[in-house]
């Protein structure tokens, strides 16, 4: 991602407008773990151990790692401002965060605290980061008449999480792409992170079924019951789209219906929704329902337009799946006479 100066400061002013008065969190600590673990994917969110990733949500937020997440989520390490030996003229800054707090020096977004000191280990809080923005807007400095903000209470980490999420969704001023959009442009993977995590929205286009040689891969041949988790993989789908892949019972026994669904949760009217990854292939897993009859069935997978009739011949209690070829001739009898197999 490529940002002029005058861009670069547009976005970090998206960013920086969320302060703590009107910032949005998450409905629960879970979604933004949640959040926290994709902008983590992303190489958005490094958390606190380089080793493991730990996000330590609870923990208060100190400058230095705030502009360092402010700087990731804009893709300053990708701009020519970058400079990865660049000094920031604060005597305080460490090492590691050296290079954001210099540019956005550079940028005239900050002014430390004072001394020669960034204050890099003291805690954020909105009246600090609303100064931020609106010097980041060409306001000057407003650090006097932003006297009214609280600038006693820390923000959290869960804060700059779910802040820079919010931002990364906003479009900047003059242009046509999300912050998110721009910085996974050119990247298939990132995108499809992005995509997958709720970033990015999937691609949208006209399909046309005759236009794929859709095939789905063997699955490991073993011992199955209700309760386990069966996973395979569609192949040749159109990338980084969204699709609907429907895992049904073609033809039951022992009075079980036709086209019910296979898996727990699932149901005849939606199946198994996921992305489409860059290389064409979508994984469909789910643990098999409980109250499927003993018995053999030939399963459907439905979707992207097409029908895949009994692509897999299930055996229900100990038994054998086969998927994508068909079975020898031992098995195929063990199947039409409903022996267990191994």
């Amino acid at each position: 991602m490529r940002f002029s100066n005058r861009l670069l400061v547009i976005a970090l002013t998206v960013v920086l407008m969320l302060s703590l008065s009107s910032l949005s969190f998450a409905d629960t600590p879970a979604e933004t773990q949640r959040r926290a673990e994709v902008l983590n994917e992303l190489g958005l969110f490094l958390g606190v151990d380089l080793e493991v990733f730990t996000p330590d949500l609870e923990g208060l937020a100190t400058r230095a790692s705030a502009m360092a997440m402010v700087g990731r989520a804009l893709g300053w390490m990708e701009t020519d401002e970058w400079d990865d030996d660049a000094v920031s003229g604060f005597t305080d800054v460490p090492d590691w965060a050296e290079p954001y707090v210099a540019l956005a020096v550079d940028q005239e977004i900050t002014l430390g605290i004072g001394d020669n000191l960034f204050g890099a280990n003291m805690h954020i809080t909105e009246r600090q980061l609303q100064t931020w923005f609106d010097r980041a807007m060409g306001d000057g400095d407003t650090w006097e008449a932003n006297v009214e903000l609280d600038n006693d209470t820390a923000l959290a980490r869960a804060a700059l999480v779910d802040g820079t999420w919010l931002a990364l969704q906003e479009t900047p001023v003059d242009a046509e792409e999300t912050l998110i959009e721009s910085i996974v442009a050119d990247d298939d993977d990132m995108k499809y992170i992005a995509i997958k995590g709720g970033l990015v929205a999937p691609r949208e286009v006209e399909i046309d079924p005759d236009d794929y040689d859709v095939t789905i891969d063997d699955v490991e041949k073993g011992f199955y019951a209700p309760g386990d988790t069966l996973t395979f993989v569609v192949r040749g789908l159109e990338p980084l789209t969204e699709q609907e892949i429907s895992v049904l019972i073609h033809r039951g026994g022992n009075g079980f219906p036709f086209h019910s669904p296979i898996f727990v949760g699932g149901s005849a009217e939606v199946g198994e929704i996921g992305i489409v990854n860059p290389e064409g292939a979508l994984t469909v897993s789910g643990v098999l329902k409980e109250d499927l009859p003993e018995g053999p069935f030939a399963v459907t997978v439905a979707g992207y337009g097409i029908t895949i009739d009994n692509t897999m011949q299930l055996m229900v209690g100990d038994h054998t799946v086969v998927l994508g070829e068909d079975p020898d001739p031992d098995m195929e009898n063990d199947l039409e006479n409903g022996n267990d197999t191994e």
